[in-house]
Parts: structure tokens; sequence; C-alpha cells
């Protein structure tokens, strides 16, 4: 699930519209798993992946459905 979570996250930063929108469609997907939201935690915390990535962990909402 992380790995998912550090995948989608990633490629919602894409430049390419088309691969951020499969993105942003994608996380609609994972928010509706119970997991989801502890993925995001354990990613802010995490320091050995991109800061990109750790500060939109923080942005995206999990309650947002």
């Amino acid at each position: 699930m992380d790995q998912a979570v550090f995948e989608v996250l990633t490629q919602a930063l894409s430049s390419d519209e088309k691969i951020r929108v499969t993105a942003e469609q994608r996380i609609r997907e994972l928010e509706q798993l119970s997991e989801y939201p502890v993925s995001l935690a354990r990613m802010a915390l995490v320091q050995d992946i991109g800061i990109p990535q750790r500060q939109i962990s923080f942005a995206v909402d999990p309650h947002r459905i």
C-alpha cells in the first residue's frame, strides 16, 4: 500500500496532464481504503523520500470524498 501511494502521489506531481488526471482518479480510489491515511502519515514522516512527495502527502485530504 505504501508503495502504491508513493507512486500515485509522484504521478500526481507530473506536468503531463494525462498522467496527473489518471493519478488523481487513482487517489480517489485509494481514499476508499482504510489503510490510505496511514500510508499518507508514514510518507510524511519518512525522510528518505523526496520532499515533493512528503509535502503532497500533507496536502491530500484522506476525508475528502
